[in-house]
């Protein structure tokens, strides 16, 4: 399977989940490398797949890794699937399940403070994302929103707003003040001068 599917990464964790299209399997493997002190990560992958008459079939996969400078303000440390933010439920009623995957990353200097969210959604295999950039300093945050996400039923919406108000409440986000408001515009970026 791994050879096959082209599973480069140690697997993290595997998802079983029903629905009435049939079985599914949500497969998130990370890169990990020694630290200093620590273990961290510079790529992570997911892989969705349907068994169909007994076979995998890969639905979607996507590919992500640690950026550092020049091309980004700081130098991030590790990337990683925030599993507690992971949703895997039909959250519109229509008996197919709608993949919410989370993920972040760290930086060296100020671990969560400076790095970076992803959330991104799934409806009917078809994807869009939500994009933080935490920051230290108020000018360093900003979030951009695929306008596609809009689109999408607003019982989703609703629901990943949770998620994003949770995330908060845990210290683990700094959205910018009134991403909210932002949001209920259906602006597509937003910072703290909203």
């Amino acid at each position: 399977m791994r050879k096959e599917f082209k599973i480069q990464f140690p697997v993290y964790k595997v998802y079983a989940f029903n629905d009435k299209a049939g079985e599914h399997l949500l497969v998130l493997t990370e890169n990990n490398f020694k630290g200093n002190k620590h273990e961290f990560n510079d790529s992570i992958q997911a892989f969705h797949f349907q068994l169909l008459n007994g076979m995998l079939k890969l639905k979607w996969s996507f590919l992500d890794f640690k950026i550092g400078l020049p091309q980004h303000y700081v130098q991030e440390q590790s990337i990683w699937f925030w599993s507690k933010y992971i949703s895997l439920k039909d959250l519109n009623n229509d008996g197919l399940i709608d993949p919410i995957i989370v993920f972040g990353s760290s930086s060296e200097s100020n671990d969560l403070g400076d790095g970076r969210i992803k959330i991104l959604c799934y409806f009917k295999n078809e994807k869009t994302a939500i994009r933080q950039q935490n920051g230290v300093t108020d000018y360093d945050r900003f979030c951009k929103v695929e306008r596609k996400f809009y689109q999408f039923p607003f019982s989703m919406q609703t629901h990943v707003k949770g998620i994003m108000a949770k995330m908060d409440e845990n210290g683990v986000s700094i959205f910018p003040a009134g991403w909210e408001a932002a949001m209920k515009a259906k602006k597509t970026a937003f910072d703290e001068g909203y």
